[in-house]
């Protein structure tokens, strides 16, 4: 219903979860995409006020080092926001490329009218720090060059910080900083985190 009321009356859904308490993973994404097949959204949900697992995620500040290719080296970012990126890449990426041959993104049978020509990347909060993962890695990971003549936009909401000053100099360095757009509440703490 709400994609309709923002001007998507007919799309298909895919929703994909996956959560390991142990691991403080609590990951959801929802990947949207017109009844035409022109443009899809990725969108990944915030933290869950409630869902412990998803505070001591974002708690969780030791920084693991993901080589992801800007200017050629290992990146240093927040391991519990990539670990639940991680959680649920995969069959995202997947239904993208199906997206990007003119399929269904949920199922490959399902030919629709146009292949993929824009694709945006959202969330919130947790969704936030994880849509700015995505845009990064499909902008710099080789193996996502067809996605990344796609990505249009990656929009964040009250995104907290995915790693220190020198992952965005280089993302600057890189001229990709075009395609991040980060809207923070000033009087928000979690984006000062």
């Amino acid at each position: 219903r709400i994609m309709a009321r923002m001007g998507m009356p007919s799309n298909r859904t895919l929703m994909v979860a996956d959560r390991v308490d142990a691991s403080f993973i609590v990951s959801s994404g929802f990947l949207i995409q017109s009844d035409d097949g022109k443009v899809a959204i990725l969108a990944y949900r915030g933290t869950e006020p409630f869902t412990l697992a998803n505070w001591l995620t974002d708690a969780d500040i030791h920084s693991e080092q993901v080589t992801i290719g800007v200017g050629g080296e290992a990146l240093t970012v927040h391991p519990g926001f990539y670990r639940n990126l991680r959680a649920t890449r995969s069959p995202l990426i997947e239904a993208i490329d199906r997206a990007c041959r003119g399929r269904s993104i949920l199922d490959e049978d399902v030919e629709v009218e146009h292949p993929l020509e824009a694709l945006y990347v959202t969330g919130h909060s947790l969704g936030g720090a994880m849509a700015a993962l995505m845009g990064l890695l499909i902008l710099n990971d080789p193996a996502y060059a067809e996605i990344k003549q796609r990505l249009r936009k990656v929009y964040t909401y009250g995104q907290p910080m995915i790693g220190p000053k020198s992952l965005g100099e280089a993302v600057t360095a890189s001229g990709d900083e075009g395609k991040f757009l980060r809207f923070v509440y000033r009087n928000d703490v979690v984006p000062h985190l």
